[in-house]
């Protein structure tokens, strides 16, 4: 097990910004960045033992801070907060006092705001044992920030194993009820060739139900049955022909079964054919988005130069349910002064026999 730090650069505001990269003795390799708190690159072996990144990202690691990609940020690997996907008209009501989010997503709210979690830079720490490497960041959000309440002191730990697991843990604090919601947002290719797409990959979702949205993603409120539809991946399914019968590429929301709050369990399996990679992934979160990447809707320049309009990669990412403040029915995601926000990701990674 190794873990190591270097600098990448120094902000205007002399903000450090780093590069950590945890290893563990299996050949499993991770690179992240406190800027944004960005898995960067995650390198493991095929079903032959030849390694290579299974996640999409920019060419230039040090181009993660720059204007271009902060106007067309795609997310690529990053922690997003203070809640991630949609909030409807960026408004919503705790008690009698209603609040106003910045929109940066029409007239919407998603993924934190103009400036949310995913370009903060991160305190790093650094830690290591006999069976595990870890980088803990830190980020303090004040009373106010992209219109939340509350000050939130945010907390996302990563964690290496020697099992092959990639753990990230959340834990967040704040002195006023805030709603609260955190992912990552690394989009996986596991073939490890990012001039291929994802139409090999083998997707299964342990979900019988999915959250109705409207034409602009937003929730209805309703939740409908998977059985019968596109949208069915409780048995495993390859991308080529979901996409065929879904050609705009899949962003919904699905609502995990067995769901208990701060309960682990199975959320979905990746594999890919040819290189054998497999992808486990598990949670405690209630919900899982599914979203594939088509690469001609950002203009920045991404591993391996990719082709126009190519299915690079898909984003798995464990949540609560989109605009959740807003439908009482849904899962809580108010945080109260005195508790602890506390999620799990475990990312599992294998190969096929």
């Amino acid at each position: 097990m190794n873990i190591s730090k270097e600098t990448l650069l120094i902000t205007e505001k002399g903000e450090v910004v780093n590069l950590c990269t945890l290893e563990n003795n299996h050949g499993i390799r991770v690179k992240i960045t406190n800027y944004g708190g960005i898995i960067t690159h995650i390198f493991t072996p095929d079903r032959n033992g030849r390694s290579a990144d299974i996640v999409l990202g920019l060419e230039n690691t040090r181009d993660y801070t720059n204007a271009l990609y902060r106007e067309f940020c795609p997310y690529f690997g990053a922690t997003i907060g203070r809640y991630c996907n949609r909030i409807r008209d960026g408004k919503f009501r705790i008690g009698s006092a209603d609040y106003h989010l910045g929109s940066n997503d029409g007239i919407h709210h998603l993924h934190g705001g103009h400036t949310g979690f995913d370009k903060a830079v991160w305190m790093p720490e650094i830690g290591q044992s006999e069976n595990a490497v870890q980088l803990i960041l830190t980020h303090f959000s004040p009373d106010g920030d992209e219109g939340y309440p509350g000050n939130l002191m945010a907390k996302v730990i990563f964690t290496l194993t020697q099992n092959d697991e990639l753990i990230t843990a959340y834990e967040c604090t704040t002195d006023q009820p805030t709603p609260l919601n955190l992912t990552n947002h690394v989009y996986f290719n596991l073939s490890g060739n990012f001039k291929g797409d994802i139409l090999n990959h083998e997707l299964s979702i342990r979900a019988g139900q999915i959250t109705e949205t409207d034409r602009e993603l937003i929730p209805t409120g309703r939740i409908l049955p998977v059985e019968n539809t596109v949208f069915d991946f409780r048995k495993p399914s390859l991308l080529k022909e979901k996409l065929l019968m879904h050609q705009g590429g899949f962003d919904q929301n699905y609502v995990l079964d067995d769901y208990l709050p701060e309960y682990l369990k199975m959320a979905a399996r990746l594999s890919e054919t040819n290189s054998g990679r497999v992808l486990e992934i598990y949670t405690t979160q209630p919900g899982i988005q599914l979203f594939t990447l088509q690469t001609d809707i950002y203009p920045l320049k991404i591993k391996g130069n990719l082709i126009p309009g190519q299915i690079a990669g898909l984003a798995l990412e464990l949540q609560h349910f989109p605009d959740s403040p807003n439908h009482t029915g849904f899962p809580e995601t108010l945080l109260s002064p005195g508790e602890v926000y506390n999620q799990k990701t475990v990312y599992r990674f294998s190969t096929m026999i």
